[in-house]
């Protein structure tokens, strides 16, 4: 089972079905592998649960719907699955930090929740030809000196210093 191709899967069916009654146990019937597992590899590859990344997406969409077409609160609160207005209101608050009467006022900070696509980097995987030498003992010493953001310019002065007084061969 190809786990990432799955997941891509996964993810663009919440995509598809945000306004719809889904759930992990739904996911995983529509991919045909247990929910456990689903669940499970999903929460460790995500980083978060199905429910929680359910969640995020759809009071991302509903704080559009809210802010930039200024829709009815109840109706998107209802579009996207919450039970009640209290419990739309209470999750949303708890996500943006504003209620959704709020997310209203034109300049209203919002926070987005954005997709999640995954991609697989394979590194590595190269033939090397190399050999192992006994060599006879020698001492290594090291200049340290520390920089930060504030003083990384003067990292070419120190190099320039180290080899105009002979410290480095």
């Amino acid at each position: 089972m190809n786990y990432i191709v799955e997941l891509q899967k996964a993810l663009d069916y919440i995509e598809d079905n945000l306004e719809e009654d889904i759930n992990h146990k739904k996911i995983a019937k529509e991919l045909g592998i247990s929910s456990f597992y689903f669940h499970r590899i999903f929460s460790v590859v995500i980083g978060i649960s199905p429910a929680e990344y359910i969640r995020n997406r759809r009071l991302t969409c509903a704080a559009d719907e809210l802010s930039i077409y200024k829709a009815n609160i109840l109706d998107v609160a209802i579009k996207y699955q919450f039970n009640s207005n209290e419990s739309f209101t209470r999750a949303f608050t708890k996500f943006h930090n504003v209620t959704p009467k709020m997310a209203k006022v034109d300049g209203t900070k919002l926070k987005v929740f954005s997709k999640v696509h995954l991609s697989l980097n394979l590194e590595g995987g190269n033939i090397m030809d190399y050999r192992i030498e006994n060599k006879d003992a020698f001492k290594i010493c090291a200049i340290i000196r520390d920089f930060n953001i504030e003083t990384k310019n003067e990292i070419p002065k120190f190099w320039n210093e180290i080899k105009a007084n002979g410290k480095l061969r």
